[in-house]
């Protein structure tokens, strides 16, 4: 133990500068693996590039290690996870991201940590100079909002993520199997993961950063936030709560200054201009709430609708598992 099959699950989108790199590192790390067999799956998230190219000529060097998987359009790096963990058919399954700020190097520790008894391991990131801010492989305002981030999800009451993970992680068939069964339309799989128990590892490694493409900017890293936030937490509604109560010590502390002003100068403050005041504050609490409230409902519209969360245009290689069947099956008949 382990043993097994392997299966390596990763999203690409417009990466073709750094894919024909990702996978000769991703099936050297493979080959070195404490394991029988293993597949790279690749699922190609609407690259406006030539991502899919490069891979379907990967795809004829590595028939039997390599599996094309191509959206239709542009799906986002959730669903593409998914449709990878569908497809995969180990009794390991490795997920990372193909931009190789996660080196791929570190899949034979993980693998290995399966000995332990765990049903998943992650791959934690460590700073590489100390502190709290360095450990995404951001920097400045990017890295503090990863930071505060992470910290928010690792606070939750019930199933917290662990700190300073993705992901990159490794799991057991059935764990895949408990993923797969969650039926909702927007999923965030670092929480689902979470929420399942189980025994879970970790091993450290250094992230580095993203070389070669643009980086993502802020807002979207902020918009990629709220949304894991909001499809995995009632923390915003809670904080839009504590908000609206803290407002409320402003009327308070205005109720105050106007006794000791009338009681001690006699003195009338200004009743419209307090008011408005007052009504301008309410107002703004009122319409943050019913904003993010909006976007609770928002989901919820999609999530009645169940419709599917991808749609797979084509794909190529059969995979060392289907591989294996088709030869047994053969050879036996």
């Amino acid at each position: 133990m382990p043993r097994g099959v392997l299966s390596i699950v990763a999203p690409v989108y417009n990466e073709e500068t750094l894919v024909e790199e990702f996978i000769e590192r991703v099936l050297a790390a493979a080959r070195v693996s404490d394991v029988s067999e293993f597949e790279l799956i690749l699922v190609n998230d609407g690259s406006r590039d030539r991502s899919g190219d490069l891979i379907l000529e990967k795809v004829a060097e590595h028939p039997n290690a390599l599996r094309l998987v191509e959206f239709s359009r542009n799906f986002g790096q959730q669903a593409a996870f998914h449709a990878g963990l569908s497809f995969a058919q180990g009794d390991f399954v490795v997920t990372l991201d193909s931009d190789l700020q996660d080196p791929p190097e570190l899949i034979p520790k993980l693998v290995e940590k399966m000995r332990d008894g765990f049903d998943i391991v992650y791959a934690k990131r460590v700073p590489v100079g100390g502190g709290n801010f360095g450990a995404s492989g951001h920097t400045g305002l990017k890295s503090l909002g990863a930071y505060l981030f992470h910290l928010l999800m690792s606070r939750r009451r019930h199933a917290p993520i662990p700190r300073d993970v993705g992901e990159y992680r490794c799991m057991r068939r059935d764990m895949v199997q408990h993923l797969l069964n969650f039926s909702e339309y927007m999923i965030f799989l670092p929480g689902l993961v979470a929420s399942l128990g189980f025994a879970v590892g970790t091993v450290d490694y250094v992230r580095q950063r993203r070389a070669n493409r643009p980086q993502a900017s802020v807002w979207t890293l902020a918009m990629r936030a709220f949304d894991a936030l909001t499809t995995f937490s009632v923390l915003p509604l809670n904080f839009i709560l504590g908000a609206t109560l803290a407002a409320w010590l402003f009327p308070f502390a205005v109720s105050l200054w106007m006794i000791v002003d009338v009681v001690a100068l006699g003195k009338r403050p200004s009743t419209i201009a307090l008011a408005s005041l007052a009504a301008l504050i309410m107002w703004c609490v009122t319409l943050t709430a019913i904003g993010i409230m909006a976007h609770y409902l928002g989901r919820m519209f999609l999530e009645i609708k169940s419709r599917p969360r991808y749609f797979i245009k084509r794909t190529v290689g059969a995979g060392v598992v289907e591989a294996a069947r088709k030869w047994t099956t053969s050879g036996t008949s």
